[in-house]
């Protein structure tokens, strides 16, 4: 939010226009033990749509940075390290609904 609110300062004051920026962001970070809090449920558990679960962080993240639209959106990967990389697998019915 520290960013949003210094581009916030700089587009008001008129230093600086949206379009003269390139914004990246990235969402899908699995939880780790720098970061537990991290809202990917949706990456293990099929109950849950990752369609909405990828919208509601990428509309928090513009929330975040104070803009209407971001330049580049990076997914970060879908698996868990655990001994090697583990992929969610998805169930029929899972697939069915996303």
């Amino acid at each position: 939010r520290q960013v949003g609110r210094v581009l916030g300062d700089y587009f008001q004051s008129g230093k600086l226009k949206r379009e003269d920026i390139h914004i990246t962001t990235k969402i899908a970070h699995p939880p780790a033990s720098n970061y537990p809090t991290a809202k990917t449920q949706y990456m293990y558990d099929p109950k849950f749509s990752a369609y909405s679960g990828v919208l509601q962080e990428y509309y928090q993240s513009l929330e975040n940075l104070g803009v209407g639209y971001v330049d580049l959106l990076l997914i970060h990967w879908p698996g868990v390290m655990r001994d090697g990389p583990v992929f969610p697998v998805p169930t029929a019915e899972a697939a069915r609904t996303k």
